[in-house]
């Protein structure tokens, strides 16, 4: 989903950029559902964008207040991701999973995470990982 109209942001909050998000995970409790949404924000970025954040990589941060992310919506949506979301596991259970083969790693990249449009990035990562297995 994009939040941008020729170059600029269209959208004033969260709502208006992530309208519909149905999260739950390996370590939800029964019947529970829960929105969130965040912003991953751009790469070479030298400071957290405050609120809630944390460094996913250096200069990569993620925003998961609703007052940070739309900011970064009215203020720098071209150089941002917006996801809505959230998967829960408990600890070891992620790794387990890893081990079992259930999930592709792959090592981080910001301009990947960022890169627009994001139409072919799923497939593109899967055949990397696939590539990267054999090739081991």
């Amino acid at each position: 989903m994009s939040c941008t109209a020729s170059g600029r942001s269209s959208a004033s909050s969260t709502s208006d950029c992530i309208t519909s998000s149905y999260s739950s995970g390996p370590a939800a409790k029964p019947g529970q559902v829960k929105t969130e949404s965040s912003a991953i924000s751009r790469s070479g970025r030298s400071q957290n964008p405050g609120g809630e954040s944390f460094e996913l990589m250096p200069g990569l941060y993620a925003a998961v207040d609703e007052e940070t992310v739309d900011r970064i919506i009215r203020t720098e949506s071209d150089h941002a991701r917006f996801v809505a979301g959230l998967v829960v596991w408990r600890r070891g259970e992620l790794s387990a999973e890893i081990e079992r083969g259930a999930w592709y790693v792959l090592p981080p990249g910001a301009r990947l995470v960022l890169r627009k449009p994001s139409q072919g990035l799923w497939e593109e990562l899967v055949r990397i990982s696939q590539l990267r297995a054999i090739s081991i």
